[in-house]
């Protein structure tokens, strides 16, 4: 009984140890990609930092700016 019991304690001890050295990196949502793996590019995961307004301008986030005539006309002018 003894025997067994200690045969059980080193297995899950060494279970314990064996699924803690996972990999460290940490893996992107979108593309499943790990960060910061060398293996994939060394694809960079920063932290966020808002984009810096320059002097006498006003930060308008988001849309699209179309120059000139396209194949889709959006407005419907002619």
């Amino acid at each position: 009984m003894r025997n067994n019991l200690t045969y059980l304690i080193c297995f899950l001890f060494v279970s314990c140890l064996i699924s803690s050295c996972g990999t460290e990196y940490e893996t992107s949502s979108i593309t499943g990609w790990d960060y910061n793996n060398p293996k994939n590019g060394g694809f960079q995961k920063v932290p966020y930092s808002e984009q810096e307004t320059g002097p006498g301008l006003i930060l308008i986030e988001g849309g699209t700016f179309t120059m000139g005539r396209v194949e889709q006309d959006v407005t419907y002018e002619n």
